[in-house]
């Protein structure tokens, strides 16, 4: 696990010495182009930062920097046309601070920090520290703290339904991802691949007759759910063998993911190439950095555009 220990990068440390820390500032004043974000396409809680901004036409407000997705050199996450590195398609410099390397943005901003070098991070330009580094605290910042003709995401009459749908969507599946394809023993993996299609059938159960989870119309749980099940028939099934069964095979999840890429704001910020190029392309030690032709679902509508190699 890479790791940033007081400004100096250590790639090869086993281990966090002490537990990922979270920057957990608030926003006491939404200013023009002050604050920051650093994401990837590739990942999925990034993404829902990402959306964020989209729906809520935070772009006057918030200035993005887009990271590579092939989180495989010593370094970490980079930036286009660092120490020569090839770029994909759409990766960004970084335009506040210039670094090659978002370790470099951790140590610059905070020289203490010991940690994990995560995305999404919000930024602020002004201060020149980093507000956090937690994407549900940060898509809650950015729903509530800057002026919006869109809706909230997250409704006063409906927030103890979205936390524990959000709580369930977290540990059922985001995490159980993960759980299951990393896992280093059999036992380990067939658990947590039963534990994960079971909660997929339970949600499928829940959309059955809605459109959504909640209400008639996209609330913050949609997005946390969304993010992990774009990703499913795209790069969990093959990457990390999660492939009992297909997104496909679950009527209402296809169509729910269906239905909220329709949505332009986040029909633009879901990026295929990224999304297989961090799964195929960087994590060695279950594949061999060989990105494949397929899956392309059909409900994914994917263009062949969208699948250029990096350039």
């Amino acid at each position: 696990m890479k790791i940033l220990d007081k400004g100096i990068w250590k790639p090869n440390e086993s281990s966090c010495p002490k537990k990922n820390s979270a920057f957990l500032e608030s926003i006491e004043k939404a200013e023009v182009d002050r604050y920051h974000l650093y994401v990837s396409y590739a990942c999925p809680w990034a993404h829902r930062a990402i959306i964020y901004r989209e729906l809520k036409g935070l772009q006057n407000y918030i200035s993005m920097s887009i990271l590579d997705p092939r989180w495989g050199t010593e370094n970490g996450w980079y930036f286009k046309s660092s120490c020569n590195q090839a770029s994909t398609k759409e990766t960004t410099k970084d335009h506040v601070l210039g670094a090659d390397f978002l370790w470099q943005v951790y140590a610059q901003a905070h020289p203490e920090y010991i940690g994990k070098v995560t995305v999404p991070v919000l930024f602020d330009k002004k201060e020149s520290k980093i507000m956090s580094n937690e994407s549900s605290n940060i898509i809650r910042i950015l729903d509530t703290f800057f002026p919006s003709e869109a809706s909230t995401l997250y409704p006063t009459d409906f927030r103890e339904d979205i936390d524990n749908l959000n709580s369930f969507v977290q540990n059922g599946i985001s995490a159980k991802v993960y759980q299951a394809g990393f896992a280093k023993y059999q036992k380990d993996y067939e658990r947590y691949s039963t534990e994960l299609f079971k909660a997929l059938g339970e949600v499928d159960e829940l959309l059955s007759g809605r459109e959504f989870l909640l209400t008639d119309r996209i609330l913050e749980s949609d997005i946390h759910l969304f993010c992990a099940l774009v990703r499913f028939d795209l790069v969990y099934t093959s990457a990390l063998r999660l492939n009992h069964r297909c997104l496909e095979d679950f009527k209402n999840l296809k169509s729910f993911v269906v239905r909220i890429l329709k949505i332009p704001q986040i029909l633009k910020t879901f990026k295929p190439f990224h999304i297989k190029s961090h799964y195929f392309d960087y994590i060695e030690d279950i594949n061999p950095r060989i990105i494949p032709i397929g899956p392309n679902p059909k409900y994914l509508n994917l263009n062949q555009e969208e699948n250029d190699e990096a350039s």
